[in-house]
C-alpha cells in the first residue's frame, strides 16, 4: 500500500515511533477493515478501509482527527500493517517471537536458546535507538556510536546475519516489508562492519539488498534511507562508507532540490573532517577528499548553481583539474565571461608562485579558450603568446595556433620576440656520479648549437644529440636533454624542426 502520501512527514515519524514502542494493541482484520486500539494520552479506536492494496477510508476518535485530519494513531497501524502483516493474508513470522522460534530452530540446547532471545532483543534495542536517532532534525549532531553495543558470541553473529542476508530479507522484499528489511538490514551491516573481521562477501550482499530497498522505497522509507547513508558516510570507516557513497550521489531517489541541498552539507562536512585527520595511510586521505569533490561538483551540476555560489569552492580547490574545468563551464553557461578570465589569470599567478607547472599549463590552455571563443583576437594572441613563453611550449599547439595568427612577413618578427622572451637557463651542472669522459664532448657540442646557423649544420647537431642519447647511458640522455632545452630557449629561430613546423602550417593555411 502507498498510503505514506497521506500524511505529512511530522505524523509519519511520530507514527513510526509509536508502532516500533509497541502502541499498536488489539489489532484485527476482517475483509477489507483494519481495526486496532492505539495507545496515546488515551487508547484511541482505529478502523481502515482498503481496497486492493489502497486504503480508502481511515477512522479515529481522537481529537486531531475528529478535526478532519489524518492522524499519528491511524499511521502507526498501517506501519504495523506493512511491517507484520500483509493484505489478504494471515499474520507474518516476523513478530519477535516467530523470529526467535524460527532462528537457528535446529538448536534446542540452552545456549541456542538464550543466544535467540538476546539476538532479537538487540534488534528490537537497535530498531527503537535507531529511529529516535534518524528522527533528529540536525544529522551532523547525530552520535550513532550508543548503537554499536557488539554481542559477544562471533560465529552466532555471523551465523545470524548469514542468516538474515541470504533468507530472511529478501523474503521480506519480496513481500514488500520495507521498514523491517530497512530495521534489519542496517542492523546486519553496522554489526558486520563493527566486529573488526573480514566479512566481505556479506557485507557486499548488504549493500546489494540496499539499493534493491531503495529501488521500490516509498517516501517515508527513502527518507531513512538518506538519513541513514547521511550519517554513517561520516561515522563509518573509509571502506564501510564507501559502499554507499555512489549510492547517495548518484541516485535518482534523492534527486530532489532537499535531498540535493544536504548532500552539500554533508560533502563540506566530510571534506573537512578528512583534512583534519591524521590517519597512518595519508594517500588513501587524500584520494578520499578528491572524490568527494566530485561528488560536490555533480550536485552542484544538479542544482545547476551559478558561478557566484561556487566560486569560494572552486577557488580553494583550484589545484583540482576537474573543479577548475567546471567553474570555467559554469561561467560559460550563465555567460560570465569575465569572471572565468579572472578565475583564470588569478589561477596563473597562484600557480607561479607555488612552481606548479601543470595547474598553470591547464589554466593558460582555459584563457586561450575562452579569449579565442570569445573572438578577441589581440587578448587571444597576447594569451597564446604568454603561454608559449612563460611555459617553454614551444613544441606545442600553442605555437601552432600563434603561427596561424600571422603572415609569413609579420611571424620572423613574432619568432624573434619569443627568442628573446624565453628565460635562458643555466650551464649544465656537473657533479662526481656523471660520467666525466663524455664532459669534453658535450661541452664542444654546446658551443657547436650556438654557431649552427645553417640548415644542414643544425641537422648535424641532431644527429650528434641523437647519438648522445643513445650511447651515453643516463648521463648522455640528460645532457642531451638539457641541450635541446638550451636550444628551444636560446635559438627557436634557427630550430630546423621549427622551420619543418612553419612550413607545415603555412601549407596548410595557403589551403583554406
Amino acid at each position: 500500500m502507498q498510503w505514506q502520501t497521506l500524511f505529512q512527514q511530522q505524523v509519519l515519524t511520530r507514527a513510526f515511533n509509536y508502532y516500533q514502542e509497541g502502541h499498536v494493541k488489539k489489532f484485527s482484520k476482517e475483509h477489507h477493515k483494519l481495526m486496532a486500539i492505539v495507545q496515546g494520552v488515551q487508547d484511541y479506536q482505529v478502523t481502515i478501509f482498503e481496497s486492493i492494496g489502497d486504503v480508502t477510508t481511515m477512522i479515529c476518535n481522537c481529537p486531531y482527527a475528529l478535526s478532519g485530519l489524518h492522524c499519528k494513531h491511524m499511521a502507526a497501524v498501517l506501519y504495523y500493517v506493512e511491517n507484520t502483516v500483509s493484505v489478504g493474508s494471515q499474520l507474518k513470522m516476523n513478530s519477535p517471537k516467530n523470529c526467535q522460534g524460527k532462528l537457528f530452530k535446529e538448536s534446542d540446547d540452552r545456549v541456542g536458546n538464550e543466544w535467540n532471545s538476546d539476538l532479537i532483543q538487540d534488534i528490537r534495542s537497535f530498531t527503537l535507538s535507531q529511529s529516535k536517532l534518524l528522527a533528529h532534525e540536525d544529522m551532523l549532531a547525530v552520535n550513532p556510536c550508543p548503537l554499536f553495543t557488539p554481542l559477544a558470541d562471533l560465529p552466532m553473529l555471523f551465523k545470524s546475519c548469514e542468516w538474515l542476508v541470504s533468507t530472511e530479507l529478501p523474503r521480506m522484499l519480496a513481500a514488500n516489508q520495507q521498514q523491517m528489511v530497512f530495521d534489519i538490514l542496517t542492523y546486519a551491516y553496522l554489526k558486520l562492519c563493527y566486529t573488526g573481521v573480514d566479512q566481505t562477501n556479506l557485507i557486499d550482499e548488504c549493500a546489494r539488498l540496499f539499493r534493491k530497498l531503495l529501488t521500490h522505497a516509498n517516501g517515508h522509507i527513502r527518507q531513512s534511507i538518506f538519513r541513514w547513508l547521511f550519517i554513517y558516510s561520516l561515522a563509518l570507516p573509509i571502506k564501510y562508507s564507501s559502499q554507499f557513497e555512489l549510492l547517495l550521489f548518484y541516485s535518482d531517489a534523492f534527486s530532489n532540490p532537499w535531498f540535493l541541498n544536504q548532500k552539500l552539507i554533508l560533502v563540506d562536512h566530510k571534506i573537512s573532517k578528512l583534512q583534519a585527520s591524521h590517519h597512518e595511510m595519508q594517500f588513501q586521505v587524500e584520494t578520499t577528499v578528491i572524490e568527494w569533490q566530485r561528488y560536490r561538483i555533480h550536485v552542484m551540476k544538479e542544482l545547476k548553481l551559478s558561478p557566484n555560489t561556487v566560486q569560494e569552492f572552486c577557488q580553494l580547490n583550484r589545484d583540482d583539474l576537474v573543479v577548475s574545468d567546471y567553474f570555467v563551464e559554469n561561467c560559460r553557461e550563465h555567460n560570465n565571461i569575465e569572471r572565468a578570465i579572472m578565475y583564470c589569470r588569478t589561477g596563473i599567478q597562484q600557480a607561479a608562485q607555488d612552481d606548479n607547472s601543470t595547474v598553470m599549463y591547464h589554466c593558460y590552455d582555459q584563457l586561450v579558450s575562452l579569449y579565442r571563443d570569445c573572438g578577441l583576437v589581440n587578448e587571444y594572441r597576447h594569451a597564446l603568446f604568454e603561454a608559449i613563453t612563460k611555459c617553454d611550449a614551444l613544441n606545442s599547439n600553442w605555437y601552432i595556433q600563434l603561427r596561424e595568427q600571422y603572415s609569413s612577413a609579420d611571424w620572423s618578427n613574432v619568432r624573434r620576440q619569443i627568442s628573446a622572451s624565453i628565460i635562458p637557463q643555466t650551464d649544465f651542472e656537473w657533479d662526481s656520479f656523471q660520467n666525466v669522459s663524455v664532459r669534453p664532448y658535450v661541452l664542444a657540442l654546446q658551443r657547436d648549437v650556438k654557431e649552427a646557423t645553417t640548415p644542414e649544420s643544425q641537422l648535424s647537431i641532431i644527429k650528434q644529440l641523437d647519438y648522445l642519447q643513445k650511447y651515453h647511458g643516463s648521463t648522455g640522455l640528460e645532457v642531451a636533454d638539457w641541450l635541446w632545452q638550451d636550444w628551444y630557449r636560446h635559438y627557436p629561430e634557427r630550430k630546423v624542426l621549427i622551420d619543418a613546423f612553419d612550413e607545415w602550417i603555412a601549407q596548410i593555411i595557403e589551403k583554406y
